[in-house]
């Protein structure tokens, strides 16, 4: 049996950015309501971001290291549209760009073609122009959720059943949201 306790509440309407919740999500009151969520992004495969956007923000594909054993590049350097290589997961289809800094290390790598299928925590690699390999791991904000729509019951006693990670109210005038978390 599941048994929630209520963490917060959260109100807001359709002109408020998506709010961090990572729990459950229900409603109370007299009335339904309609909120639009962005699941976690190990849950649900999705292409590459490449923009910020104003829901999710600047996106981040950030890197672990280089694997050819020297933790720098010797010197600066930029690269881009390197395909990358899926080490573990099932997304295809993206490539990146990178950059050095003058001292040698590696500063960002950032998706500039999206591909598809893609969750948090898959692990990529490239190749870069100056001969290293790069290999790293997906982060939060990496692939490009949709947010969906549900309406919330009012006279449900449980919040929704699965974890959302980001939500806001979708509703012209402000109301107000439960955010549970679970105890097994």
């Amino acid at each position: 049996m599941n048994i929630y306790t209520l963490r917060e509440t959260f109100t807001g309407n359709r002109t408020d950015a998506l709010h961090e919740v990572n729990g459950f999500v229900g409603v109370s009151g007299t009335s339904d309501l309609t909120i639009k969520f962005q699941p976690f992004g190990d849950k649900f495969a999705a292409p590459l971001r490449t923009t910020t956007t104003t829901d999710f923000g600047a996106p981040s594909n950030q890197k672990d290291g280089i694997t050819n054993g020297l933790p720098t590049h010797t010197g600066a350097a930029t690269g881009s549209g390197k395909a990358a290589t899926t080490l573990t997961g099932s997304g295809s289809g993206a490539t990146f760009a990178y950059a050095f800094a003058a001292d040698g290390s590696l500063t960002s790598i950032t998706a500039d073609t999206a591909g598809t299928g893609y969750k948090v925590g898959d692990k990529l690699s490239i190749d870069t122009t100056e001969g290293h390999t790069i290999e790293f791991r997906l982060v939060d904000g990496s692939n490009a959720l949709l947010s969906v729509k549900v309406e919330l019951v009012h006279d449900r006693a449980m919040p929704l059943p699965f974890a959302v990670h980001k939500v806001r109210v979708d509703e012209a005038s402000d109301a107000t949201i439960l955010i549970y978390d679970r105890k097994a």
